[in-house]
């Protein structure tokens, strides 16, 4: 292309320059100010949160032949950023940072099936119960989206016991490894704990408070349970830089990963919290007899 094929319309923005008063923008249809705003944090690490190297689900060399230990390890890392997400982290960088939830299809394993298969319906039924029209929330409490993540539906109290039973069974009965109880229990209180949680949300329909009470008391000493024992390697098949591509619309966050004890004791308030609502329900049905 040619210069004569340009237009010199240099005079023409500065007579539109000069007729403007302050405040005045021109643009087009499509022109947001927020994005352009944004525009100026592209490129920047400490505000492009989507800025780095990607690396592709499918190129991760994934180990499915977890042992107990690995499996306990994976729980824990699961549970601790569970915590941080519903603490307004996002999905991307914390949950969904495992490469094992998004390649889900290719487990073979009942076992490491059963932890992936209830992580990723608990992060449905929770989104469900806080961002869809149960509760009130602010974006600055709990960030809703799931940014373009492949979330599986919300499975029955069946069906997760069923998955329970699958990985039971896999697990045999005596042993001296510390880490086959450990896993058992953790497998254990996520199926309590989801059930639980669907008991909650029909009780705003049906009237067994007591039994959701008696559900949520037995997730407590399950979940005190699994803290007895806790894995000494790294939890396998995490990386950030897998997702990090979901959340350039998302704003910086400084957010602190807890570890693995205040990822339990977090828990632990959660479901005392639980329990005492619960128990606040109870009280007032009977004063209504």
């Amino acid at each position: 292309m040619c210069d004569d094929d340009y237009l010199d319309v240099s005079r023409f923005l500065e007579d539109a320059v000069e007729r403007m008063e302050v405040g005045e923008l021109i643009h087009g249809e499509d022109f947001s100010l927020q994005d352009s705003m944004a525009a100026i944090g592209l490129m920047n690490p400490k505000m492009d949160v989507g800025f780095g190297d990607r690396v592709r689900a499918n190129d991760v060399d994934l180990k499915w032949d977890l042992s107990p230990e690995e499996l306990v390890a994976l729980a824990d890392e699961f549970l601790r950023r569970e915590a941080v997400w519903l603490e307004a982290h996002t999905l991307p960088q914390t949950i969904y940072a495992s490469v094992y939830l998004l390649r889900m299809e290719e487990c073979r394993s009942p076992l490491l099936n059963a932890l992936l298969r209830m992580t990723a319906t608990r992060v449905s039924l929770l989104k469900d119960i806080i961002a869809g029209g149960k509760t009130v929330t602010d974006e600055e409490d709990f960030l809703a989206g799931n940014f373009g993540l492949p979330l599986i539906p919300i499975l029955s109290i069946e069906a997760i016991a069923n998955i329970a039973t699958t990985a039971y069974a896999e697990l045999p009965e005596r042993t001296s490894d510390p880490y086959v109880s450990a896993l058992r229990d953790r497998i254990m209180w996520r199926a309590l704990y989801h059930g639980s949680l669907i008991c909650m949300v029909q009780c705003q329909q049906l009237d067994y408070p007591e039994e959701v009470i008696a559900k949520l008391q037995h997730t407590m000493e399950v979940l005190r349970k699994s803290k007895e024992t806790m894995a000494k390697v790294p939890a396998p098949g995490f990386d950030e830089r897998v997702t990090r591509h979901l959340i350039l619309t998302s704003p910086p966050r400084s957010t602190s990963f807890l570890s693995t004890e205040e990822a339990y004791n977090y828990y632990e308030r959660n479901l005392d919290q639980l329990i005492q609502m619960c128990t606040l329900s109870v009280a007032g049905q009977s004063e209504t007899t």
